[in-house]
C-alpha cells in the first residue's frame, strides 16, 4: 500500500530522531516524532516537524492531518510550521499532577 512514510534526524551520521506518518483515505497520521534528548533542542524538534508536515502537504492525495505528539518536549516553544491552517490545537493535560 506504501502507505507508511518516514524521516530521520542526522546529526553527524547517527541517528538523533525519526517521524513518521501513515496516509490513510484523505488524512495523514502522524504517528509519532522523536528527538534524543540529548538533541532535543526546540530548533532540532521544529526542523522534523516542518520536514514531515512539508512532505504531507504536498502530497496530492492528502487533505487533513492529524496527530498526537505527546514525545515532543518544546511543542509550546516552537512556531508551528504552516500555522495558518490548523483548526485545533489542544495541549494534552494528565489528571496526575506527578507527570
Amino acid at each position: 500500500m506504501q502507505a507508511l512514510t518516514g524521516y530521520a534526524l542526522l546529526i553527524a551520521g547517527r541517528v538523533a530522531g525519526y517521524s513518521y506518518f501513515v496516509a490513510e483515505e484523505r488524512k495523514g497520521l502522524i504517528g509519532d516524532l522523536y528527538v534524543m534528548k540529548e538533541f532535543g533542542t526546540p530548533d532540532l524538534e521544529a526542523h522534523l516537524l516542518h520536514t514531515v508536515l512539508d512532505g504531507m502537504v504536498k502530497s496530492p492525495f492528502i487533505h487533513r492531518i492529524e496527530s498526537q505528539l505527546m514525545m515532543l518536549r518544546h511543542g509550546s516553544r516552537i512556531a508551528l510550521p504552516y500555522w495558518r491552517y490548523p483548526q485545533g490545537s489542544f495541549p494534552r493535560f494528565s489528571r496526575d499532577r506527578s507527570c
